[in-house]
């Protein structure tokens, strides 16, 4: 092991491996702990996100409930699924089977989460502007 990577003989099925062992194990627990009360941050977290961002833009968000966003003419609420955890566990895991220095496992994972964060809950007050036009879009008579 040399400068804190995996050694030579890692081939490629030992790193799909633990890859996949790795990302199975992390997203098996998120339902244990959303059980748990452990994961409502998260959806909180991205409630007030959320709303901020649509009253950034100019429309009105009222948070009810907790982790719900009450626009003019929707009702949104925001769920586990909304917070990208799972695709950032998935990311994580990748990051840290991949051969390469703990520094750059570190700068892979403070520049990468963010990145995997905004790009999959960035549609959610993006898409406030289409309800608030197109109010019956997409909704079945």
């Amino acid at each position: 092991m040399r400068n804190g990577m995996l050694p030579e003989k890692h081939s490629l099925k030992t790193g799909l491996l633990l890859f996949g062992g790795l990302a199975l194990v992390l997203l098996a627990a998120v339902p244990f702990l959303h059980r748990a009360g452990a994961m409502d941050w998260a959806c909180l977290a991205l409630t007030r996100q959320t709303a901020w961002l649509i009253r950034s833009t100019g429309l009105q968000a009222e948070i009810f409930n907790g982790n719900g966003i009450h626009l003019a003419r929707v009702d949104w609420e925001m769920v586990l699924e909304c917070t990208a955890i799972g695709s950032m566990l998935v990311y994580s895991a990748f990051l840290l089977v991949f051969p390469s220095s703990f520094k750059a496992k570190g700068i892979g994972l403070a520049i990468g989460l963010p990145v995997v964060h905004a790009a999959i809950t960035t549609p959610c007050p993006s898409s406030s502007w289409s309800r608030w036009c197109w109010p019956h879009q997409g909704s079945r008579p």
